[in-house]
């Protein structure tokens, strides 16, 4: 963000996650790409595994798989809730490879938030849960820093390849 902010950049494609802001004050302008749940992933004899939703109160004595940035906003807003849980939340290792996290959630060494699109199989090994309200999402927009006619044609392209690779998913009209 800060080099579009900057104006280094012209474009990116960025991962958002928890509250919804707006951003009018902001020198770059986002446009949504996509929206996905996120889940907890369990291992699936996890004393909770069985819950039908998350309380992450019963997941304060976990350790936790997170990614491998210390600014990833959905560890940041995973981050939050916990706090707000009341503790804090233990960071047992990072990476930005979800299948190696969700090998190691099945190994029973972690639990982790995951997208909902990363989790292509079912392994009885695993459970995954859904966040309780409010619900948590993981959106991948498209930030611009301008108006330009190469930067419209980079967006139509970013939003037919998203289409093509989430197949028939309805993406958000321009």
């Amino acid at each position: 963000r800060a080099g579009l902010e900057a104006g280094d950049l012209d474009i990116a494609v960025l991962f958002t996650a928890g509250p919804r802001t707006s951003n009018r004050n902001s020198a770059y302008t986002l446009r949504l790409l996509r929206s996905e749940p996120m889940l907890l992933a369990t291992p699936s004899n996890h004393p909770h595994a069985n819950n039908t939703a998350v309380q992450l109160s019963d997941f304060a004595a976990d350790r936790w798989a997170v990614g491998a940035s210390d600014h990833d906003p959905v560890d940041s807003e995973i981050a939050r809730r916990c706090e707000m849980a009341g503790f804090s939340q233990r960071v047992g290792m990072r990476s930005d490879d979800y299948r190696v996290i969700l090998q190691l959630v099945a190994e029973g060494l972690f639990v982790a938030a995951v997208p909902a699109s990363v989790v292509a199989a079912d392994d009885p090994r695993l459970r995954l849960l859904p966040f309780t309200e409010p619900l948590l999402h993981r959106d991948t927009v498209i930030a611009t820093g301008r108006r330009d006619p190469a930067i419209a044609a980079v967006i139509s392209a970013l939003r037919q390849a998203a289409g093509e690779v989430f197949r028939a998913e309805h993406l958000p009209a321009e």
